[in-house]
């Protein structure tokens, strides 16, 4: 009846808006950001469903990592894609973990003064179902997706996004004990 109805929409409208993320041209809004008060706010955000799922958020964040150059809206929806699909891991419980680096190469200058050149890490890893090694290469491909409800871009937005900010995305997961 009706709420079939209803659950078809929902899912044409995830579908709608994962397609015009992966596809429409996105303009960056570069400006200078705190990365751990992005992944913070993020955490916040599912902290309430981590909780009904029994699922321990733990963070390990490098102290002094600088500011960087983002576009904290996209930032914000990498770490949200991250951070859901490390939940959907873990239906029965676990931990989800975030940890930051900051990989230093040297000195760099501006009319502003000097700054520190290098990368920042953020590392997400759960104690979930872990990602069999034959999926381990499509998983970042559009479209593939091993659950019942979902586009197939989630993974895929992310990379797009951390590649035009000039970063990599890689994975490494153990079948049985997480990613």
């Amino acid at each position: 009846g009706i709420d079939a109805v209803l659950d078809n929409l929902k899912a044409m409208d995830e579908l709608l808006r994962d397609l015009i993320s992966f596809t429409a041209p996105r303009e960056r809004r570069l400006r200078c950001a705190d990365i751990h008060k992005a992944i913070s706010q993020v955490l916040i955000l599912v902290s309430r469903q981590a909780a009904r799922q029994h699922i321990k958020i733990t963070t390990d964040f490098c102290e002094d990592i600088p500011e960087c150059r983002i576009d904290i809206r996209q930032m914000k929806q990498v770490f949200l894609n991250l951070f859901k699909n490390a939940m959907e891991a873990m239906p029965n419980g676990g931990t989800l973990s975030v940890r930051t680096r900051f990989l230093r190469k040297g000195k760099a200058g501006t009319p502003e003064g000097s700054y520190e050149k290098g990368h920042i890490v953020v590392e997400v890893a759960d104690t979930g179902v872990g990602i069999p090694e034959d999926e381990l290469s499509v998983i970042f491909k559009p479209f593939y997706t091993t659950k019942d409800s979902g586009t197939g871009l989630g993974l895929s937005i992310c990379r797009t996004i951390i590649e035009e900010h000039f970063g990599s995305i890689k994975v490494e997961s153990s079948f049985g004990k997480g990613s």
